[in-house]
């Protein structure tokens, strides 16, 4: 009865799998994400989302308001909306303070956790259906979601997640 009933999120797979190890040191991913934020960002860790038949997945949402990257892999393909692909609204990354605490008091209001869309236009939603070996790079603090799953339909992915350096 829970959103993403299903899903199965496997965390620090890096620490098991040797293969997957070297994507925290990927250079190509860091310099794409440090060129559009405005500090510097690292890895943090890397899980695989293990997606089979979620039929009820979280709605739009934020992770955070400020500072974390995701960059993933399909390691699966994801050819139609029926596989349950990532979502993201364009532009929604740009928060302001008044939107980021109205969107937490209607929230509270309402028993929602505090990043959950409230503010939003569904209809500029993108889909990214794309072949395994698709690298997707998105900021968290914009409104994303995997959308919902048809019967027999998988989506598996690797997913590392960065964070401004502390440094």
């Amino acid at each position: 009865g829970e959103n993403d009933e299903g899903m199965l999120d496997i965390f620090n797979v890096d620490y098991e799998i040797e293969a997957v190890q070297g994507i925290k040191d990927d250079d190509g991913i860091k310099t794409l994400i440090n060129g559009a934020a405005s500090e510097h960002y690292s890895p943090d860790n890397i899980n695989v989302y293990y997606n089979k038949e979620v039929t009820d997945t979280r709605d739009f949402h934020a992770d955070t308001y400020g500072g974390k990257y995701k960059a993933f892999v399909y390691l699966t393909d994801v050819p139609a909306k029926s596989y349950g692909p990532f979502s993201y609204i364009p532009g929604t990354h740009e928060v302001s303070t008044i939107k980021q605490k109205s969107t937490s008091l209607l929230n509270r209001a309402t028993g929602n956790p505090s990043t959950d869309a409230v503010f939003y236009d569904k209809d500029e939603a993108i889909y990214c259906t794309a072949p395994k070996g698709t690298l997707i790079v998105a900021n968290q603090a914009g409104y994303h979601r995997g959308t919902p799953q048809e019967k027999g339909h998988t989506r598996i992915l690797v997913n590392t997640s960065y964070t401004p350096d502390t440094n």
